[in-house]
């Protein structure tokens, strides 16, 4: 990872934050004019304490194998909206439920061996790979950083998440109806339209420095 990137991570923190608005007491005497040794130890032991005390989030590992079950899969998913439900928006909660159940009736063609149809590739890679993925990156993030730290065309990465989750969530309402009928030129048409968009990178690679998949 990028040592800049490091860096913001470090300073959006949430126990940075803490230790900082802790600590603000005795920046305030300090910049009154109390230069004192205690002052300058006060703001070291309330940040410190902010630091330390400051419990960090805990996100659940929402992977998907390539050889999962329907029951699996649905497991991961009822998992990824409830962590949206208590971590993400209000709009972002509402996209991935959709998702979740355009994915569920799905489930008999993505984890079918029998089925070769090429259109259906990209399906699996954003539900079954990309989008568990991305999800599970941006909750790990601090939130005021995915909030208010623009990463790409002046964006914060909650702005690019749901921007992807509006296009994966209309695409793969047109998809969930047209998978199972015969007309194949519009299941590929739809599915090329999300692949474009998500494409084979992991969900703020450049920024976090990952390799694609």
């Amino acid at each position: 990872m990028p040592v800049i990137t490091r860096a913001l991570l470090f300073l959006y923190s949430t126990p940075n934050i803490v230790g900082l608005l802790l600590s603000l007491p005795g920046v305030v005497l300090y910049a009154l004019g109390v230069i004192h040794v205690i002052v300058v130890l006060m703001i070291a032991g309330l940040y410190i304490t902010g630091l330390l005390a400051t419990p960090k989030r805990k996100i659940g590992d929402f992977s998907i194998h390539t050889s999962a079950t329907a029951s699996d899969i649905q497991m991961k998913w009822d998992a990824l909206v409830r962590e949206t439900d208590r971590h993400g928006s209000e709009e972002m909660y509402i996209k991935v439920k959709s998702i979740r159940l355009s994915t569920i009736k799905m489930l008999p063609l993505l984890v079918s061996d029998t089925s070769d149809d090429r259109s259906l590739a990209a399906v699996r890679h954003v539900v079954l790979v990309y989008l568990p993925d991305a999800l599970q990156t941006y909750f790990s993030l601090p939130p005021a950083l995915v909030n208010f730290h623009p990463i790409y065309s002046g964006k914060s990465a909650y702005q690019l998440l749901n921007e992807q989750l509006n296009l994966i969530e209309r695409e793969m309402r047109k998809i969930s109806v047209v998978a199972f009928t015969q007309d194949k030129w519009k299941l590929a048409l739809y599915s090329q339209i999300m692949e474009r968009t998500v494409g084979h990178q992991r969900f703020l690679g450049d920024f976090l420095g990952t390799p694609p998949y």
